[in-house]
């Protein structure tokens, strides 16, 4: 059987310049790499990120040092694990790629850090990501959320074999309500509607004014506010607990979404773990009234909280 070898040809003089040249930008890109690491690190330490306004790491990467989403969140994923394991940053030093970097952090520590960062060091990466996975099988793949086309999107992620049982279970009876065979998709779209509907504070508070606009009419309507702004403040007001009324009306206003504004100008608009937060304290006076209650994040409510401390 016949061979087909391929062996390096003698460069022109130009071509060799070309080849020098990418060699030594490459190089550099990798200093650049390690000297970023090396400022992200420190800034992670001194937490000069909620100084500036930000409650994560992340964003400040990628609004003040201009990085994307993914190469931030790289950054930041071997930034906290080289604190962790002090090699890996030593590997970056020496010329390890942060992307190689971030591949191994999920297996990587002080006992097996020698033979991790010499396969990141050896192998492609491709081979690495086999490796981990032979090594230890239950390393997860990270979740993925990405469009693929016009109002579409794919999403990846992993379950264990019980909630793929429950998933098949939820399909069959979501085929069964439609008539037909239902897709994952589908049955997705069913279970997260669900959900929503018995969990969602801003659907509980569109159908609460509904109801509510359902029964009065404008007369009584008119009549409620008069009473209302005319009434005098009632002991229930100051009570810990913020009225359900009160709750739906902010709600509705602020759709469950943060309204911080962060450094750039931009609200948060976080969906995730997000609170009701006085503005002007219960313990000086603040009432539980619309306009003295705002929605944030739970980062953006602590990091309010720390300035306020700081300022006393």
């Amino acid at each position: 059987m016949h061979e087909i070898i391929f062996v390096e040809e003698e460069l022109s003089v130009r071509s060799l310049q070309i080849h020098e040249d990418a060699l030594k930008r490459a190089k550099k890109y990798l200093v650049a790499e390690a000297e970023l690491l090396d400022a992200i690190i420190e800034v992670d330490r001194g937490e000069i990120y909620k100084k500036l306004g930000f409650t994560h790491l992340t964003p400040y990467c990628v609004q003040k040092l201009g990085l994307s989403t993914d190469v931030a969140g790289c950054f930041v994923r071997v930034a906290r694990k080289s604190i962790q394991v002090p090699e890996l940053k030593f590997a970056v030093d020496a010329g390890l790629p942060v992307t190689k970097a971030k591949t191994i952090a999920a297996v990587i520590n002080s006992a097996n850090q020698k033979n991790w960062i010499e396969k990141a060091q050896t192998l492609s990466k491709e081979k690495l990501e086999r490796e981990i996975v032979r090594e230890n099988p239950l390393v997860k793949k990270s979740e993925k959320a990405k469009p693929v086309g016009v109002d579409r999107h794919r999403v990846e992620f992993e379950i264990n074999e019980e909630e793929m049982s429950a998933l098949r279970r939820a399909q069959d009876l979501v085929s069964q309500k439609m008539g037909r065979s239902a897709s994952l998709a589908e049955t997705q779209k069913f279970l997260l509607e669900a959900f929503l509907n018995a969990n969602d504070p801003v659907r509980k508070a569109d159908r609460s004014r509904d109801r509510s606009q359902a029964k009065l009419t404008a007369k009584s309507k008119q009549a409620v506010m008069h009473a209302k702004k005319n009434k005098p403040l009632e002991s229930s007001t100051l009570k810990n607990s913020i009225p359900a009324a009160s709750k739906h009306k902010v709600n509705q206003r602020d759709r469950g979404l943060c309204q911080a504004r962060q450094p750039n100008g931009e609200k948060c608009a976080s969906s995730r773990w997000v609170q009701i937060h006085h503005i002007v304290p219960q313990a000086e006076g603040g009432i539980h009234e619309p306009e003295n209650l705002i929605t944030l994040c739970a980062s953006h409510h602590r990091l309010w909280h720390d300035r306020e401390e700081n300022l006393t």
